[in-house]
Protein backbone atom coordinates (compact mmCIF):
# COMPACT_ATOMS: atom_id res chain seq x y z
CA UNK A 1 0.00 0.00 0.00
CA UNK A 2 2.60 2.67 0.79
CA UNK A 3 4.36 1.74 -2.57
CA UNK A 4 1.01 2.58 -4.20
CA UNK A 5 1.23 5.61 -2.47
CA UNK A 6 4.19 6.75 -2.62
CA UNK A 7 3.75 6.25 -6.83
CA UNK A 8 0.63 8.40 -6.77
CA UNK A 9 2.47 11.18 -5.49
CA UNK A 10 5.82 11.04 -7.19
CA UNK A 11 3.22 10.72 -10.69
CA UNK A 12 1.09 13.63 -9.02
CA UNK A 13 4.44 15.26 -8.59
CA UNK A 14 5.41 14.80 -12.28
CA UNK A 15 1.85 16.22 -13.02
CA UNK A 16 2.51 19.41 -11.66
CA UNK A 17 5.80 20.31 -12.75
CA UNK A 18 5.43 18.95 -16.26
CA UNK A 19 2.19 21.61 -16.81
CA UNK A 20 4.36 24.12 -14.78
CA UNK A 21 6.56 23.79 -17.74
CA UNK A 22 3.68 24.31 -20.29
CA UNK A 23 2.51 27.58 -18.21
CA UNK A 24 5.66 29.20 -18.35
CA UNK A 25 6.50 28.11 -21.86
CA UNK A 26 3.72 29.50 -22.95
CA UNK A 27 3.85 32.96 -21.22
CA UNK A 28 7.36 33.23 -22.50
CA UNK A 29 5.90 32.55 -25.96
CA UNK A 30 3.20 34.93 -26.00
CA UNK A 31 4.99 37.75 -24.64
CA UNK A 32 7.59 37.40 -27.10
CA UNK A 33 5.34 37.91 -29.58
CA UNK A 34 4.83 41.80 -28.13
CA UNK A 35 8.90 42.43 -27.09
CA UNK A 36 10.81 41.04 -29.63
CA UNK A 37 8.13 39.07 -32.55
CA UNK A 38 7.56 36.19 -33.64
CA UNK A 39 9.70 34.45 -36.35
CA UNK A 40 9.41 31.45 -38.99
CA UNK A 41 5.98 31.00 -40.22
CA UNK A 42 4.41 33.14 -37.52
CA UNK A 43 6.78 36.70 -38.35
CA UNK A 44 4.51 38.91 -36.64
CA UNK A 45 4.20 41.18 -33.83
CA UNK A 46 1.95 42.46 -31.14
CA UNK A 47 -1.99 40.75 -31.18
CA UNK A 48 -1.37 39.81 -34.44
CA UNK A 49 -0.11 36.70 -33.60
CA UNK A 50 -3.62 35.51 -32.37
CA UNK A 51 -4.98 34.74 -35.28
CA UNK A 52 -2.89 31.93 -35.50
CA UNK A 53 -4.61 28.84 -34.12
CA UNK A 54 -0.97 27.53 -32.53
CA UNK A 55 -0.90 30.87 -30.38
CA UNK A 56 -4.22 30.44 -29.37
CA UNK A 57 -4.07 25.99 -29.12
CA UNK A 58 -1.23 26.86 -26.83
CA UNK A 59 -3.06 29.65 -24.89
CA UNK A 60 -5.66 26.95 -24.40
CA UNK A 61 -3.22 24.13 -23.25
CA UNK A 62 -1.74 26.75 -20.94
CA UNK A 63 -4.88 27.88 -19.05
CA UNK A 64 -5.90 24.35 -18.78
CA UNK A 65 -2.51 23.65 -17.40
CA UNK A 66 -3.20 25.88 -14.16
CA UNK A 67 -6.33 24.63 -13.42
CA UNK A 68 -4.67 20.73 -13.93
CA UNK A 69 -2.27 21.70 -11.44
CA UNK A 70 -4.69 22.54 -8.89
CA UNK A 71 -6.14 19.34 -9.46
CA UNK A 72 -3.25 17.40 -9.01
CA UNK A 73 -2.63 19.27 -5.88
CA UNK A 74 -6.05 18.34 -4.66
CA UNK A 75 -5.63 15.33 -5.50
CA UNK A 76 -2.41 15.48 -3.19
CA UNK A 77 -4.70 16.03 -0.18
CA UNK A 78 -6.83 12.93 -1.05
CA UNK A 79 -9.55 15.11 -2.65
CA UNK A 80 -11.79 14.12 -5.52
CA UNK A 81 -11.97 16.26 -8.96
CA UNK A 82 -15.00 16.82 -10.99
CA UNK A 83 -15.51 14.78 -14.13
CA UNK A 84 -15.59 17.85 -16.42
CA UNK A 85 -11.38 18.37 -15.83
CA UNK A 86 -11.03 15.37 -17.79
CA UNK A 87 -13.01 17.10 -20.54
CA UNK A 88 -11.19 19.99 -20.66
CA UNK A 89 -7.86 18.45 -20.42
CA UNK A 90 -9.02 16.12 -23.68
CA UNK A 91 -10.33 19.23 -25.18
CA UNK A 92 -6.80 21.30 -24.90
CA UNK A 93 -4.52 18.18 -25.85
CA UNK A 94 -6.72 17.70 -28.63
CA UNK A 95 -6.35 21.49 -29.68
CA UNK A 96 -2.32 21.20 -29.55
CA UNK A 97 -2.02 17.64 -30.93
CA UNK A 98 -3.86 19.61 -33.85
CA UNK A 99 -0.91 21.82 -34.22
CA UNK A 100 1.46 19.31 -33.99
CA UNK A 101 0.27 16.85 -36.79
CA UNK A 102 -0.71 20.14 -39.09
CA UNK A 103 2.57 21.15 -38.59
CA UNK A 104 4.02 17.60 -39.15
CA UNK A 105 2.09 16.28 -41.97
CA UNK A 106 1.21 19.30 -44.08
CA UNK A 107 2.98 22.78 -43.33
CA UNK A 108 6.18 21.53 -42.78
CA UNK A 109 6.76 19.19 -46.02
CA UNK A 110 4.26 20.80 -48.63
CA UNK A 111 3.79 24.45 -47.23
CA UNK A 112 6.81 26.23 -45.10
CA UNK A 113 9.40 23.67 -44.55
CA UNK A 114 9.75 22.25 -41.36
CA UNK A 115 12.95 24.48 -40.34
CA UNK A 116 10.67 27.62 -40.29
CA UNK A 117 8.37 25.53 -37.81
CA UNK A 118 10.56 25.12 -35.03
CA UNK A 119 12.50 28.17 -35.04
CA UNK A 120 12.19 30.23 -31.66
CA UNK A 121 9.20 29.75 -29.57
CA UNK A 122 7.66 28.16 -32.60
CA UNK A 123 9.67 25.05 -31.39
CA UNK A 124 7.57 24.89 -27.95
CA UNK A 125 4.78 25.75 -29.41
CA UNK A 126 4.89 23.28 -32.43
CA UNK A 127 6.52 20.32 -30.63
CA UNK A 128 7.64 19.97 -27.16
CA UNK A 129 4.14 21.35 -25.44
CA UNK A 130 1.73 19.38 -27.32
CA UNK A 131 3.95 16.39 -26.55
CA UNK A 132 3.91 17.21 -22.86
CA UNK A 133 0.43 17.36 -22.79
CA UNK A 134 -0.39 14.05 -24.86
CA UNK A 135 2.18 12.48 -22.33
CA UNK A 136 0.42 14.44 -19.68
CA UNK A 137 -3.02 13.24 -20.57
CA UNK A 138 -2.64 9.84 -21.44
CA UNK A 139 -0.56 8.57 -19.10
CA UNK A 140 0.01 11.05 -15.73
CA UNK A 141 -4.19 12.36 -15.68
CA UNK A 142 -5.24 8.70 -16.73
CA UNK A 143 -3.89 6.96 -14.05
CA UNK A 144 -6.48 5.88 -11.64
CA UNK A 145 -9.24 8.23 -13.70
CA UNK A 146 -12.44 8.20 -14.36
CA UNK A 147 -13.19 6.97 -17.79
CA UNK A 148 -14.34 8.76 -20.99
CA UNK A 149 -17.38 8.43 -22.75
CA UNK A 150 -17.22 8.27 -26.68
CA UNK A 151 -19.71 11.11 -27.00
CA UNK A 152 -17.47 13.28 -24.58
CA UNK A 153 -14.54 12.45 -27.14
CA UNK A 154 -16.32 14.56 -29.56
CA UNK A 155 -16.52 17.99 -28.11
CA UNK A 156 -12.77 18.01 -28.53
CA UNK A 157 -13.30 19.28 -31.59
CA UNK A 158 -15.34 22.28 -30.77
CA UNK A 159 -12.31 24.45 -30.24
CA UNK A 160 -11.02 23.56 -34.09
CA UNK A 161 -14.25 23.85 -34.97
CA UNK A 162 -14.46 27.51 -33.69
CA UNK A 163 -11.38 28.49 -34.98
CA UNK A 164 -12.07 27.44 -38.51
CA UNK A 165 -15.10 29.28 -38.60
CA UNK A 166 -12.99 32.43 -37.71
CA UNK A 167 -10.32 31.50 -40.36
CA UNK A 168 -12.37 30.98 -43.23
CA UNK A 169 -14.59 33.96 -42.83
CA UNK A 170 -11.57 36.14 -42.56
CA UNK A 171 -9.48 34.58 -45.13
CA UNK A 172 -12.24 33.30 -47.65
CA UNK A 173 -15.57 35.99 -47.08
CA UNK A 174 -13.65 38.94 -45.98
CA UNK A 175 -10.67 38.70 -47.24
CA UNK A 176 -9.16 40.48 -43.92
CA UNK A 177 -6.22 37.70 -43.36
CA UNK A 178 -3.98 36.08 -45.71
CA UNK A 179 -4.31 32.14 -45.73
CA UNK A 180 -1.14 31.73 -43.77
CA UNK A 181 -2.30 28.39 -43.26
CA UNK A 182 -2.74 27.38 -47.28
CA UNK A 183 -6.35 26.20 -46.20
CA UNK A 184 -7.99 27.88 -49.71
CA UNK A 185 -5.29 26.85 -52.35
CA UNK A 186 -7.36 27.02 -55.64
CA UNK A 187 -10.74 27.96 -53.58
CA UNK A 188 -10.63 24.70 -51.79
CA UNK A 189 -11.98 25.44 -48.52
CA UNK A 190 -14.55 23.25 -48.32
CA UNK A 191 -12.47 19.94 -48.35
CA UNK A 192 -9.89 21.81 -45.80
CA UNK A 193 -12.79 22.06 -43.70
CA UNK A 194 -13.89 18.27 -44.42
CA UNK A 195 -9.93 16.83 -43.85
CA UNK A 196 -9.47 19.04 -40.75
CA UNK A 197 -12.64 18.11 -38.93
CA UNK A 198 -11.55 14.55 -39.63
CA UNK A 199 -8.05 14.56 -38.21
CA UNK A 200 -9.55 16.63 -35.47
CA UNK A 201 -12.06 13.72 -34.46
CA UNK A 202 -9.34 11.21 -35.11
CA UNK A 203 -7.14 13.03 -32.49
CA UNK A 204 -9.72 13.58 -30.20
CA UNK A 205 -10.70 9.77 -30.40
CA UNK A 206 -7.69 8.27 -30.35
CA UNK A 207 -6.40 10.18 -26.92
CA UNK A 208 -9.66 9.30 -25.42
CA UNK A 209 -9.58 5.64 -26.19
CA UNK A 210 -5.52 5.77 -25.50
CA UNK A 211 -6.55 7.18 -21.84
CA UNK A 212 -9.60 4.62 -21.46
CA UNK A 213 -6.95 1.86 -21.55
CA UNK A 214 -4.64 3.11 -18.87
CA UNK A 215 -7.84 4.36 -17.14
CA UNK A 216 -9.71 0.75 -17.21
CA UNK A 217 -6.45 -0.71 -15.45
CA UNK A 218 -6.55 1.06 -12.33
CA UNK A 219 -10.61 2.06 -12.17
CA UNK A 220 -13.67 0.50 -14.10
CA UNK A 221 -16.38 3.62 -13.19
CA UNK A 222 -17.39 5.78 -16.45
CA UNK A 223 -17.52 9.73 -16.65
Amino acid sequence: MKGSENKKKARLIAMIVLHLIVVVVTAYAVQSFFSVGGDGNMDVAGAVAFRYFTVDSNIFAGLSSLILMVCAARQLMGLENPGWIRVLSLAATTSVALTFMTVMLFLGPFVYGYALMFVGVSFFMHLTTPLMEIVSFVWLESVGAKRIKRRYMVLGVIPMLAYGVVYMTMVVFLKKWPDFYAFNVGGRFWLSIILMTTLTAGIAFGLGLSANLVAKKTRESEL
